[in-house]
């Protein structure tokens, strides 16, 4: 009984022939074409592995050149080796899966690199960079599941008998983190949205632009809204709530910001401005000229400035150690989650 490992990127199977009647040339031939380039699916999913947990594709780029030359190499490798018996189906195969799989790291992730670059400056973007990474992988996937179909034909027309037997771990380990990726964007993408707009108001802020930021914190409370109705609809993955309990806590508190605590920032740029008012009007008459109700006027802008700012300068305080502590809390359940299910 000879047993063969197909190592396949996407889903990598252990087969093992069970028909004794076969030619040995014929799995050698198999053995052969799979030598060739076994280390090399083993430092794609390496590559796409870190990339896909937290590090800049724009950093990995000497490991994708590294990554392009040895495909270079292994395509090399491949072309030089013999059809079996004038069938080259398996070798052809090979190649195409090679060419294909050279194709999505040099051209694909040239674009992701480029686009990773600005995915952060705005929600659409953002999506647009996730969507295509999702489908380089997919047409990394659909590679190789053509490739498992061209070695099944060849052993079925060399009577070599495959059974197929559990996956290995590497490959359960590749399923299950593509899974564990797909579900972690769409629970991703739901927090960036609202943690984009949570930007568009500080920065409206910044500059003080009252109108905008108003605006802004009325789309923030609808964006909250919207996004914690789309978790209710998600469930756990594979039981675990961890992630949604998570990001759950985490738009609760820009709900809160933008329903209780950026009103108040906008009762002290109303107050700021009803003072500046106040102090314009006494300062554009003399003295002699000043009557009682425009004292009064004056006194009450002092007055209710000085509480606002008070009040201004003690909710930025806490919202920003607030907001800190929310995002070291998210990012740590990100890390746990992806500990607990790569």
């Amino acid at each position: 009984m000879v047993k063969l490992k197909s190592t396949l990127l996407a889903l990598s199977m252990t087969f093992v022939i069970s028909n004794i009647s076969f030619s040995q040339s014929s799995v050698e031939h198999m053995e052969e074409l799979n030598t060739a380039f076994a280390e090399l699916k083993d430092d794609t999913w390496k590559y796409l592995r870190t990339i896909t947990k937290g590090k800049s594709a724009r950093k990995s780029e000497k490991k994708r050149s590294q990554l392009l030359d040895q495909y270079k190499t292994q395509i090399s490798v491949v072309k030089s080796i013999k059809p079996f018996e004038g069938d080259a189906s398996l070798k052809e195969a090979t190649l195409k899966y090679l060419n294909l799989s050279y194709t999505v790291i040099k051209e694909d992730y040239d674009k992701i690199v480029d686009m990773e670059a600005v995915a952060e400056e705005s929600y659409d973007a953002m999506e647009a960079y996730i969507l295509a990474n999702k489908r380089a992988n997919e047409k990394l996937s659909a590679a190789s599941d053509e490739l498992k179909v061209a070695e099944s034909t060849f052993a079925e027309n060399n009577n070599i008998t495959l059974t197929e037997g559990e996956k290995d771990r590497k490959a359960q380990k590749i399923e299950e983190a593509a899974k564990m990726l797909n579900y972690y964007n769409k629970v991703y993408l739901i927090f960036f949205k609202v943690y984009k707009q949570e930007a568009y108001v500080l920065a409206a802020q910044q500059t003080q632009d009252i109108a905008a930021f108003e605006q802004n914190v009325n789309a923030l409370s609808m964006e909250a809204n919207d996004a914690l109705a789309k978790l209710d609809t998600m469930s756990a993955y594979e039981g675990d709530k961890d992630l949604i309990i998570a990001v759950k806590k985490a738009i609760e508190f820009y709900k809160n910001e933008a329903e209780n605590e950026f009103p108040k920032v906008s009762d002290f740029y109303i107050k700021k401005d009803n003072f500046e008012k106040a102090n314009e009007i006494m300062e554009s008459k003399k003295k002699k000229d000043r009557t009682q109700e425009d004292v009064d006027k004056f006194n009450k802008a002092v007055s209710e400035y000085n509480e606002a700012v008070n009040s201004f300068n003690e909710t930025n305080e806490t919202l920003n150690k607030n907001r800190s502590d929310m995002l070291d809390e998210w990012n740590k359940s990100v890390e746990s989650f992806y500990k607990t299910h790569s």
